[in-house]
């Protein structure tokens, strides 16, 4: 009890002692507990009218925050498609540019205590056009934590609008497929070999940032390593391997899927590294 309510407390009590209203020790001492306990309840009370008039603020100041975040959401999924082809140096008409490494093996520890080994087997860059996008399901398998994002990617004859009324596109899974309509005019070869799925390993939270920016159709630069990944549980007897494709011309049936460790991200003018 702070002072201030004590005084309040004692000096009421006192001028009922005064009016004879308080004549002995113990009714003295009940009638400080009513009042003391009067001047509590009166405190609550005020304390939950004042609490019962801030809830609808708060709430409405919950909505408005959800809105506007929805609202830039929403707005920023609006933005055409990126078109820029060229990106220092490099076209998506062009093959990527796969070289050798001489980067160092290293590790990456995910949620849940996982270490991954990685190790990089190549260089990598590429300017493409993303067909399809694919978020992976934390659960999904056992790399779902390493790789959040598969992107499936064209380059060649295969960044013009013009073919996409007759290639469908799609991912399920850690899968990509394709599919030719009747009167498509370039070869079911070489679609395989200018488009491939690739699991995203962002070596940055700002690369991944920008990951999550990408849309359909964008055309992005991405450079970084592709990587062999390998992760051992606690009881050293169950593992998983994720090796890389080092080919174009295979298929995510196959193997054929790249493991894209991407340390630099450009959508347009945007960087993300």
């Amino acid at each position: 009890m702070d002072k201030q309510r004590e005084k309040q407390v004692m000096d009421q009590l006192f001028d009922e002692m005064k009016k004879g209203q308080v004549r002995t020790y113990s009714e003295m001492q009940k009638r400080k507990a009513e009042l003391l306990n009067i001047k509590e309840s009166s405190d609550y009370d005020a304390g939950v009218r004042n609490a019962r008039k801030l809830l609808p603020k708060i709430f409405l100041f919950v909505l408005i925050f959800i809105g506007v975040m929805i609202a830039i959401n929403f707005f920023s999924g609006l933005r055409m498609p990126v078109t820029q082809t060229t990106y220092n140096g490099l076209s998506a008409e062009d093959d990527p540019t796969q070289t050798d490494t001489t980067a160092s093996n290293f590790s990456v520890t995910t949620p849940g205590n996982k270490k991954w080994y990685i190790t990089p087997v190549a260089d990598y860059k590429i300017v493409a056009k993303v067909k399809s996008k694919h978020p992976i399901i934390f659960f999904q398998d056992e790399a779902a934590l390493l790789g959040k994002y598969d992107l499936a990617l064209a380059w060649g004859e295969l960044i013009k609008p013009d073919y996409d009324k007759y290639i469908k596109y799609s991912q399920s899974g850690r899968r990509y497929t394709f599919f030719c309509r009747d009167g498509c005019p370039l070869s079911v070869s070489y679609v395989s070999n200018h488009s491939a799925n690739n699991h995203i390993i962002a070596a940055t939270k700002g690369v991944l940032r920008g990951v999550k920016n990408i849309k359909k159709d964008d055309i992005v630069y991405m450079e970084g390593h592709l990587v062999n990944a390998f992760m051992k549980e606690k009881d050293n007897e169950s593992y998983y391997t994720w090796n890389t494709s080092l080919s174009r011309s295979d298929n995510s049936y196959d193997g054929g899927c790249e493991v894209f460790y991407v340390k630099k991200l450009q959508i347009g003018s945007k960087t993300y590294e």
